[in-house]
Protein backbone atom coordinates (compact mmCIF):
# COMPACT_ATOMS: atom_id res chain seq x y z
CA UNK A 1 0.00 0.00 0.00
CA UNK A 2 1.57 3.66 -1.14
CA UNK A 3 -0.13 6.26 -0.25
CA UNK A 4 2.66 8.94 -1.12
CA UNK A 5 5.34 9.29 -3.22
CA UNK A 6 8.90 8.48 -1.45
CA UNK A 7 11.04 10.91 0.42
CA UNK A 8 13.25 13.09 -2.21
CA UNK A 9 16.02 15.19 -0.92
CA UNK A 10 16.15 18.65 -1.95
CA UNK A 11 19.73 20.57 -1.74
CA UNK A 12 19.20 24.00 -0.04
CA UNK A 13 21.33 26.30 2.48
CA UNK A 14 18.91 25.89 5.42
CA UNK A 15 16.69 23.46 6.59
CA UNK A 16 13.91 23.32 8.84
CA UNK A 17 13.58 19.90 10.71
CA UNK A 18 11.61 18.56 13.14
CA UNK A 19 12.71 16.21 15.98
CA UNK A 20 10.71 14.25 17.57
CA UNK A 21 12.24 10.79 18.08
CA UNK A 22 15.57 12.70 17.59
CA UNK A 23 17.39 9.91 19.68
CA UNK A 24 19.74 7.09 19.00
CA UNK A 25 17.38 4.83 21.01
CA UNK A 26 14.49 5.85 17.82
CA UNK A 27 15.85 3.14 15.36
CA UNK A 28 12.42 1.45 13.65
CA UNK A 29 12.47 -2.20 12.11
CA UNK A 30 11.60 -2.55 8.77
CA UNK A 31 7.92 -2.88 7.92
CA UNK A 32 7.73 -6.49 7.31
CA UNK A 33 9.40 -6.79 10.56
CA UNK A 34 6.59 -4.68 11.97
CA UNK A 35 4.20 -6.80 10.59
CA UNK A 36 5.36 -10.34 11.44
CA UNK A 37 5.41 -8.58 15.49
CA UNK A 38 1.65 -7.56 14.98
CA UNK A 39 0.66 -10.85 14.05
CA UNK A 40 2.67 -12.98 16.05
CA UNK A 41 0.81 -11.10 18.78
CA UNK A 42 -2.85 -11.37 17.46
CA UNK A 43 -1.97 -15.74 17.31
CA UNK A 44 -0.66 -15.13 20.80
CA UNK A 45 -3.62 -13.55 21.65
CA UNK A 46 -5.66 -15.93 19.53
CA UNK A 47 -4.46 -18.68 21.51
CA UNK A 48 -5.62 -17.62 25.35
CA UNK A 49 -8.83 -16.50 23.19
CA UNK A 50 -8.61 -12.65 24.08
CA UNK A 51 -9.98 -10.04 21.38
CA UNK A 52 -7.13 -7.84 19.81
CA UNK A 53 -7.27 -4.24 19.96
CA UNK A 54 -5.23 -1.69 18.11
CA UNK A 55 -4.86 1.50 19.30
CA UNK A 56 -3.62 4.17 16.87
CA UNK A 57 -4.26 7.42 15.15
CA UNK A 58 -7.17 7.33 12.02
CA UNK A 59 -4.94 8.69 9.95
CA UNK A 60 -1.79 7.16 8.24
CA UNK A 61 -1.65 4.72 11.16
CA UNK A 62 -4.46 2.58 11.01
CA UNK A 63 -4.30 2.14 7.76
CA UNK A 64 -1.04 0.52 8.00
CA UNK A 65 -2.59 -1.92 10.65
CA UNK A 66 -4.94 -2.98 8.77
CA UNK A 67 -2.83 -3.86 5.72
CA UNK A 68 -0.36 -5.69 8.21
CA UNK A 69 -3.51 -7.79 10.23
CA UNK A 70 -5.45 -8.58 7.12
CA UNK A 71 -4.74 -12.12 6.87
CA UNK A 72 -5.17 -12.53 10.93
CA UNK A 73 -9.04 -12.47 10.98
CA UNK A 74 -12.25 -10.64 10.96
CA UNK A 75 -11.08 -6.80 11.57
CA UNK A 76 -13.47 -4.08 12.96
CA UNK A 77 -12.86 -0.35 12.98
CA UNK A 78 -14.15 2.67 14.63
CA UNK A 79 -16.16 5.09 12.64
CA UNK A 80 -13.59 7.92 12.60
CA UNK A 81 -10.97 5.30 10.96
CA UNK A 82 -13.99 3.88 8.68
CA UNK A 83 -14.28 7.97 7.56
CA UNK A 84 -11.19 7.85 6.18
CA UNK A 85 -10.66 4.66 4.98
CA UNK A 86 -13.40 5.94 2.37
CA UNK A 87 -10.73 8.61 1.90
CA UNK A 88 -8.72 6.62 0.77
CA UNK A 89 -10.69 4.48 -1.74
CA UNK A 90 -12.14 7.51 -3.35
CA UNK A 91 -8.45 8.44 -3.86
CA UNK A 92 -7.99 4.86 -5.44
CA UNK A 93 -5.99 3.00 -2.97
CA UNK A 94 -7.44 -0.36 -1.80
CA UNK A 95 -7.75 -1.41 1.65
CA UNK A 96 -8.40 -4.89 2.93
CA UNK A 97 -11.98 -5.40 4.30
CA UNK A 98 -13.49 -4.58 7.54
CA UNK A 99 -16.41 -3.69 9.37
CA UNK A 100 -17.58 -1.19 11.34
CA UNK A 101 -18.36 -1.17 14.93
CA UNK A 102 -21.61 0.07 15.59
CA UNK A 103 -21.01 1.68 19.59
CA UNK A 104 -24.74 1.44 20.09
CA UNK A 105 -24.98 -2.27 20.00
CA UNK A 106 -23.79 -5.22 22.65
CA UNK A 107 -20.11 -6.16 22.30
CA UNK A 108 -20.52 -9.67 22.46
CA UNK A 109 -20.01 -10.08 18.40
CA UNK A 110 -16.18 -8.73 18.70
CA UNK A 111 -15.26 -11.53 21.21
CA UNK A 112 -12.14 -12.79 19.28
CA UNK A 113 -12.16 -10.35 16.67
CA UNK A 114 -9.44 -7.96 15.57
CA UNK A 115 -10.12 -4.18 16.41
CA UNK A 116 -8.79 -0.81 15.25
CA UNK A 117 -9.48 2.28 17.99
CA UNK A 118 -7.89 5.97 17.84
CA UNK A 119 -6.37 6.87 20.58
CA UNK A 120 -9.22 8.98 21.82
CA UNK A 121 -11.06 6.00 22.68
CA UNK A 122 -8.65 4.78 25.58
CA UNK A 123 -10.42 4.52 28.78
CA UNK A 124 -13.67 4.70 27.45
CA UNK A 125 -16.87 3.01 28.30
CA UNK A 126 -16.29 1.64 24.29
CA UNK A 127 -13.15 0.07 24.90
CA UNK A 128 -14.53 -1.60 28.17
CA UNK A 129 -17.59 -3.46 26.88
CA UNK A 130 -14.98 -5.59 24.23
CA UNK A 131 -15.04 -8.65 25.56
CA UNK A 132 -11.60 -10.46 26.37
CA UNK A 133 -9.57 -7.59 25.74
CA UNK A 134 -5.79 -7.58 25.19
CA UNK A 135 -5.00 -4.06 23.54
CA UNK A 136 -1.89 -2.64 21.83
CA UNK A 137 -0.70 0.96 21.96
CA UNK A 138 1.18 1.36 18.06
CA UNK A 139 3.33 4.71 18.38
CA UNK A 140 6.87 5.23 18.55
CA UNK A 141 7.15 6.37 21.92
CA UNK A 142 7.09 2.41 22.48
CA UNK A 143 10.70 1.57 21.21
CA UNK A 144 11.33 2.47 24.93
CA UNK A 145 10.54 -0.34 27.30
CA UNK A 146 9.20 2.34 30.07
CA UNK A 147 6.77 3.56 27.81
CA UNK A 148 5.08 0.37 27.28
CA UNK A 149 3.81 0.26 30.40
CA UNK A 150 1.89 4.11 29.86
CA UNK A 151 -1.48 3.09 30.15
CA UNK A 152 -1.50 -0.63 31.56
CA UNK A 153 -1.62 -1.23 27.76
CA UNK A 154 -0.73 -5.29 26.86
CA UNK A 155 1.86 -4.23 24.26
CA UNK A 156 3.36 -1.77 22.53
CA UNK A 157 4.53 -1.90 19.11
CA UNK A 158 6.89 1.24 17.87
CA UNK A 159 5.35 2.12 14.70
CA UNK A 160 5.48 5.28 13.35
CA UNK A 161 4.66 8.07 10.78
CA UNK A 162 7.86 10.26 11.76
CA UNK A 163 11.20 9.81 10.89
CA UNK A 164 13.62 7.87 13.30
CA UNK A 165 16.89 8.74 14.53
CA UNK A 166 18.38 7.57 10.83
CA UNK A 167 15.92 8.64 8.80
CA UNK A 168 16.53 12.65 10.33
CA UNK A 169 20.14 12.04 9.87
CA UNK A 170 19.53 11.66 6.46
CA UNK A 171 17.14 14.19 5.46
CA UNK A 172 19.46 16.51 6.99
CA UNK A 173 22.71 15.18 5.28
CA UNK A 174 21.12 14.79 1.86
CA UNK A 175 19.59 18.22 1.91
CA UNK A 176 23.32 19.50 1.99
CA UNK A 177 22.60 22.01 4.15
CA UNK A 178 24.81 25.11 6.14
CA UNK A 179 22.94 25.92 8.75
CA UNK A 180 19.59 23.55 10.41
CA UNK A 181 17.41 24.83 12.88
CA UNK A 182 15.73 21.86 15.08
CA UNK A 183 12.08 21.86 16.21
CA UNK A 184 9.98 20.16 18.68
CA UNK A 185 10.84 17.23 20.10
CA UNK A 186 14.78 15.91 21.03
CA UNK A 187 15.89 19.52 20.13
CA UNK A 188 19.11 19.85 22.44
CA UNK A 189 19.93 16.77 21.82
CA UNK A 190 19.72 16.49 17.77
CA UNK A 191 20.71 19.92 17.59
CA UNK A 192 24.13 19.17 19.74
CA UNK A 193 24.58 16.26 17.52
CA UNK A 194 24.89 18.09 14.17
CA UNK A 195 27.02 20.01 15.68
CA UNK A 196 29.57 17.82 17.07
CA UNK A 197 29.80 16.35 13.34
CA UNK A 198 30.41 19.50 11.48
CA UNK A 199 26.72 20.37 10.62
CA UNK A 200 25.45 23.97 12.26
CA UNK A 201 22.41 23.88 13.94
CA UNK A 202 20.33 25.45 16.90
CA UNK A 203 17.01 24.88 18.86
CA UNK A 204 14.32 26.86 17.69
CA UNK A 205 11.40 27.08 20.73
CA UNK A 206 7.71 27.12 19.54
CA UNK A 207 4.63 27.72 21.42
CA UNK A 208 3.24 24.66 22.28
CA UNK A 209 4.60 21.10 24.69
CA UNK A 210 5.91 17.92 24.49
CA UNK A 211 2.40 16.04 24.81
CA UNK A 212 2.77 12.36 24.69
CA UNK A 213 1.16 11.42 21.83
CA UNK A 214 0.08 8.02 19.98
Amino acid sequence: MMASTPFEPVKCHELITESTFGLPIYRWESVEMQNQRLNAWIMQNQGYKKTSVFIGYSLGKSQRILNAVKDMGEIYVHYSIAKLNMAYSDAGINLPSYQIIDPTTDMKHLDGKIILLPPALLDTKLLQKIPHVAYAICSGWMQIRGARRWRSADAGFAISDHADWNGLLQAVKESGAEKVYVTHGQTASFSKYLNEIGIGAEEVNTNYGEELSV
